[in-house]
């Protein structure tokens, strides 16, 4: 269920992911995140065919959000595996409350 409103819309599905990795795992925020970042990205694959199919894709503002979204994770990742894991869970916790925020504002 996730992956499907992941593949259509995907506000906040990271912050999904973490919560059911904590609930049901003891895998730390790191490997957490290498799972998420995996997950996700073959559930990104799987969309991109879909809607490629379909002919729903403008490919070059998706080429570059893609090669955005790429520098930042990666940029991301160097710098949270620097940081105690406390600091990058309430990082977490701040952004999904802004996410929520967020979406409660625009699509309520």
């Amino acid at each position: 269920i996730v992956y499907v409103y992941g593949g259509y819309f995907g506000l906040g599905m990271g912050i999904i992911l973490f919560a059911i990795y904590a609930i049901f795992s003891h895998l730390n925020i790191h490997e957490a995140n290498a799972n998420r970042n995996l997950t996700i990205t073959l559930m990104t694959v799987i969309s991109i065919v879909i809607f490629a199919r379909a002919g729903v894709i403008r490919w070059l503002p998706s080429l570059i959000m893609m090669t955005g979204a790429i520098i930042g994770g990666y940029g991301a990742a160097q710098v949270a595996r620097r940081m105690p894991m406390h600091i990058i869970r309430r990082a977490i916790l701040v952004w999904a409350i802004c996410l929520t925020a967020l979406a409660f504002y625009r699509y309520l």
